[in-house]
């Protein structure tokens, strides 16, 4: 019998140093040299609507509202550039989740199952080194559907082949609900959207149990 066990990436596996929206200034002040709230605000409304949509390019879609409702000298594309450089250069491996990692697949293959575009999120792993340990990194642009939906998981399945699935992830609905809704056992760790520290500890407690 082979397990497969397929993590979620963001507040998962890694996570932001001072949280996204320390990215997202950051990425304005690169290419304007300022940043409002206000700013933030229209770039997570217009960002969240195409990448529900699964749009090609929905960090492009966030800043160029953001340039058009408020009238910026600046490059769409170039403020996209800069977010996605912050966004890598500003994410870190939880704790435990190299080790876990690691342990994870010396019993049986491990995957990444995120949703997320695949460009950035291959970044992010690479950047943080978790690469190394993972067979198969799946993002719901490849499945063409998001988490929960069941399309997603099978996407999963496709990419690593095996007898019984396990799903590690800090959302209840996205990762434990999806799952066990296609027949996938599930962790869940900590709470929805942001790294908690009941799932960074949560992590590094789970990585106890593969020793």
């Amino acid at each position: 019998m082979t397990t497969a066990v397929f993590f979620d990436l963001d507040g998962t596996l890694v996570a932001f140093d001072d949280g996204f929206d320390a990215v997202l200034e950051d990425a304005f002040d690169r290419v304007v040299g300022a940043y409002e709230d206000a700013w933030g605000d229209v770039y997570g409304e217009a960002f969240s609507g195409a990448f529900e949509a699964l749009d090609d390019e929905p960090y492009s879609a966030g800043m160029s509202a953001v340039v058009r409702e408020f009238g910026l000298d600046a490059d769409p594309e170039a403020l996209t550039r800069a977010l996605a450089a912050a966004e890598v250069e500003g994410v870190h491996a939880t704790p435990g989740a190299s080790v876990l990692l690691e342990r994870v697949a010396a019993r049986g293959p491990v995957g990444v199952l995120t949703n997320g575009v695949r460009s950035l999120q291959s970044r992010k792993l690479a950047a943080t080194g978790l690469d190394d340990h993972v067979d198969a990194l799946v993002t719901s642009y490849d499945a063409g559907a998001h988490k929960p939906a069941p399309d997603a998981f099978v996407a999963a399945e496709a990419a690593l082949h095996a007898t019984d699935y396990v799903m590690v992830g800090d959302s209840a609905d996205a990762d434990v609900a999806g799952a066990k809704a296609v027949g996938w056992r599930a962790v869940h760790l900590g709470g929805d959207d942001t790294p908690t520290v009941s799932s960074l500890v949560g992590l590094a407690d789970l990585a106890d149990t593969f020793r």
